[in-house]
């Protein structure tokens, strides 16, 4: 296996740099090549069915590499998808079509040409802030929001209302 992750020099978190290492490796190496110097990276995704293909986002785009982060190519610099804080910020692989990924963080935008064009799809509530797709039905989604959770059996088309469950969000205990 070869695991990637966010991290920087020293270690394997936190440095807001990419950092890859196969099963038996000791040390983690920088793959942030091709990537702004000293990138703020706030979101990576890795297709489960090629993890050859990554994406990350981070404060100067969304980013995509098809050689498992050894180079990158900067995909979009759309505002939208930058708006938000790391904590705040999530990008998905679709599990089985290689041009299509999702960016969440006020909204969800979907994209089908490899990360450099996007679609805003319509939640029931803003502040978009996780996703499932079904790895065995890619059209079936879980949307998780300020508002609660949304399911989608139609790749976004429609989705639950959020008013079938008591939700509360807390910022403080």
């Amino acid at each position: 296996y070869v695991y990637i992750g966010l991290g920087g020099e020293g270690d394997y978190i936190g440095e807001g740099g990419l950092v890859r290492r196969a099963d038996g490796e000791e040390e983690w190496s920088d793959i942030s090549k091709g990537l702004p110097d000293n990138p703020q990276v706030r979101a990576l995704a890795i297709r489960p069915d090629d993890p050859k293909v990554v994406f990350a986002g981070t404060d100067k785009g969304v980013f995509r590499s098809d050689d498992g982060g050894s180079t990158w190519e900067l995909v979009s610099q759309r505002a939208e998808l930058l708006q938000r804080p790391w904590y705040y910020h999530r990008i998905h692989a679709h599990p089985t079509d290689p041009e299509r990924v999702y960016v969440q963080n006020t909204s969800l935008w979907h994209s089908t040409d490899g990360g450099r064009t996007y679609d805003d799809i319509p939640i029931p509530h803003g502040d978009s802030h996780d996703l499932w797709i079904d790895p065995n039905d890619p059209e079936r989604m879980i949307e998780a929001n300020d508002g609660g959770g949304n399911t989608t059996f139609n790749g976004g088309k429609s989705w639950s209302s959020i008013y079938n469950q008591p939700t509360a969000q807390f910022y403080h205990v």
